[in-house]
């Protein structure tokens, strides 16, 4: 089982529409996924309930925890069950929920987008990261062009030391309409040339994520 954790301290970055599309992408790639939800919004479980309900769908499975005892008890149940991924949503601050998530993951990702302020934030969010020793990358969300990406990933690395994700994951309205309608980024029915660079640049976060995995369980 692998454990990836969102973090971040800015609200509003899409850590759970990421958490949600990763889950999925790791159920399409033929492995067994779930979502835990720690954020008392509650919007993993909520899409959840949305997408069985319009979609009919009952995977990936989303469980909430409120509490780290809670999140001891879903990561066990994952374990039993052989789940293959557990992606957490965390909510947005560094309080005990998140740090019991950060101390749980096998990998942490921090995404974040263009803005002076969410580049700011940052730094509490890598100091749990650090107290976590877990291995910890920046991940472009809701991002704009290739340069200004590439600038904002090049300036947190630069100031604070973490390397960056492979994949840059913009924002656009369909896929957060997607999301409404339970559905994940990879699900959204759509030629537009900007959701299939999109999409592409989910798989190929996916196709990383699974090479960490790899890495990590050879170093075991």
């Amino acid at each position: 089982m692998f454990t990836v954790a969102l973090l971040a301290q800015k609200g509003g970055v899409g850590k759970t529409t990421l958490a949600c599309s990763l889950a999925v992408q790791a159920t399409l790639a033929g492995a067994n996924a779930v979502v835990i939800d720690t954020d008392p919004m509650a919007h993993a479980w909520g899409w959840s309930q949305k997408r069985a309900k319009k979609q009919g769908k009952d995977s990936p499975p989303v469980a909430a925890a409120d509490s780290p005892e809670r999140l001891r008890e879903a990561m066990g149940t994952a374990r039993e069950e052989g789940c293959d991924w557990v992606f957490i949503d965390t909510q947005a601050g560094v309080s005990e929920l998140p740090t019991a998530a950060a101390a749980a993951a096998d990998l942490l990702l921090i995404p974040c987008f263009p803005s002076e302020a969410i580049m700011d934030s940052m730094a509490s969010t890598v100091k749990l990261a650090r107290i976590a020793r877990k291995p910890a990358f920046f991940v472009v969300n809701r991002g704009r062009s290739k340069a200004i990406n590439d600038d904002c990933l090049a300036a947190l690395v630069n100031s604070y030391g973490l390397p960056a994700t492979n994949a840059h994951i913009p924002m656009r309205m369909p896929i957060v309409d997607a999301g409404d309608a339970g559905l994940a980024l990879s699900e959204v029915p759509s030629r537009d040339p900007a959701i299939v660079n999109a999409q592409e640049a989910l798989q190929a976060l996916w196709q990383w994520l699974e090479t960490q995995k790899e890495s990590a369980r050879a170093a075991a």
